[in-house]
């Protein structure tokens, strides 16, 4: 027998939330409930929000320990589509981190990024997809799920999730019709490969005062699709679909959807109205295995984790030590001695711990000594042989450099032509400090400079005649 595990999925939108609970049974799973919340209107605190959200997922007997899937719309993601070359892991990090500077004019530490790629990896290069959110998006998600006592595992954008209905391909363009907004998607072998808010289709109507379908805003809509089959994304290896996949959660009408299917020119394949909760149901439906989604803001790949080594651990080791010490001084003395016992080693540890941190202080700065004189101040080294191998007198510079501990290098710059950027690396090769020397790409800058922007990776060899380099001239 296999026990049940429930998950929820949780679609923001700046109007509502719309929640699904689903429960796995084997590779089963059962919607238990789905049940739209509309935020109250004199409620702006963060904080109450998340009390009344509470309130209300235990009114319609939700599990509120059950692992929570939130789903962002598209309007709140920023994204860029790019092609990158063949790299290992760190080096495919440490570029999109460069390239990111120049993809988004908010500042790098104001945004959470993450990546997803898409299509056939080939020798020259891999399809990506860049994607950010912003910090404040992500810490008002934060701050509502604590006041519910929610625990959030994943933050994607919704429209994601919505390959898990039944009746999408796993290459397809979809067109989702939601409450508040429309979301057009592609999909490339099961994983996301655009995304694109089209906005809301709906307007007030001035004579009834009621909310209503938009023809115009559906022709603008519809506009938009038939872009994308006329003008199709330059992806290589990548199949455009032939066919339209409508997912309609906001109920429209049979002329409606006509006006969909008559101007984007190609078949159209629509699955009707599920009471609004289809990319709820798709969101909670991922909570069986969180690794596997291919973006997710919570535990982004692009989140540089921080190393902790033994220094960093001495001093609460040597406090652990101390209260073992001390429990076993509690376990062979009598009743009668232990106070007085344990009194004496909490007087002797307040003493040596004021030693411990002198020591480790020492300690610190003889081993920064140590490394300053021992590597032969490494990174200077590095950085003046690499400036003499620049050629002579031409126009290329650098914009970003990157060294690492092992002195492994990524630098990226800009040089008036390509035939500068090949001196450079020959002259490299040539330096017997240097070695796998790699061309990452070269390419023009766009916008209408001529320039050429390049990245190179290599590797500082540290031993070596450093005398004998330290003679040469600077041309």
């Amino acid at each position: 027998m296999f026990k049940k595990k429930t998950f929820l999925g949780i679609l923001l939108g700046e109007h509502s939330f719309f929640v699904s609970e689903l429960s796995f049974k084997g590779k089963t799973y059962f919607v238990n409930r789905s049940f739209e919340w509309v935020l109250p209107d004199n409620v702006s605190d963060t904080e109450q929000l998340g009390v009344q959200l509470q309130s209300f997922l235990r009114s319609k007997r939700f599990s509120l320990s059950s692992p929570v899937i939130f789903g962002v719309p598209a309007k709140w993601v920023l994204l860029k589509e790019k092609r990158v070359p063949p790299a290992d892991k760190e080096t495919l990090l440490n570029l999109l981190r460069i390239e990111s500077e120049k993809d988004f004019s908010i500042p790098l530490d104001e945004l959470v990024f993450d990546y997803t790629t898409f299509g056939v990896k080939e020798t020259d290069g891999q399809n990506l997809l860049l994607l950010a959110i912003n910090k404040s998006k992500m810490n008002w998600i934060s701050k509502i799920s604590k006041k519910a006592k929610l625990k959030p595992k994943a933050i994607i954008p919704y429209s994601f999730a919505l390959l898990a209905t039944k009746g999408v391909p796993s290459n397809s363009l979809v067109i989702y019709f939601g409450k508040e907004s429309s979301e057009l998607v592609f999909f490339v072998n099961g994983m996301p490969a655009s995304l694109k808010h089209l906005g809301a289709f709906t307007e007030i109507s001035e004579e009834a005062q009621e909310e209503r379908v938009s023809s115009s805003k559906l022709d603008f809509i519809s506009r938009e699709i038939k872009r994308f089959f006329t003008i199709p994304p330059d992806y290589q290896d990548v199949t455009i679909p032939t066919e339209l996949i409508v997912l309609d959660d906001y109920g429209l009408t049979e002329d409606e959807l006509k006006i969909i299917e008559k101007n984007v020119s190609v078949p159209c394949k629509v699955l009707g109205k599920e009471d609004a909760f289809r990319a709820s149901i798709g969101l909670a439906s991922n909570g069986r295995d969180i690794r596997t989604l291919p973006i997710n803001f919570l535990h982004s790949k692009l989140l540089i984790r921080k190393k902790i080594g033994w220094k960093d651990n001495l001093l609460k080791v040597a406090v652990a030590i101390g209260v073992v010490l001390i429990l076993i001084g509690i376990g062979i003395l009598d009743v009668k001695n232990k106070t007085n016992e344990v009194e004496t080693l909490r007087k002797q540890l307040s003493k040596i711990s004021p030693e411990l941190d002198t020591a480790k202080e020492t300690l610190d700065f003889i081993s920064s000594m140590q490394d300053w004189r021992g590597e032969k101040m490494a990174f200077i080294e590095c950085l003046r042989e690499m400036t003499l191998s620049f050629p002579a007198e031409e126009r290329i510079w650098v914009t970003s450099i990157a060294i690492r501990e092992d002195m492994r290098n990524l630098i990226s710059g800009k040089a008036v032509d390509s035939k500068n950027v090949m001196e450079f690396i020959k002259n490299l090769q040539k330096n017997d400090r240097f070695s796998d020397v790699k061309l990452l790409y070269i390419r023009q800058s766009g916008g209408g400079a001529r320039d050429n922007i390049f990245a190179i990776s290599f590797v500082f060899n540290k031993t070596g005649e450093i005398d004998n380099v330290a003679r040469r001239e600077v041309k």
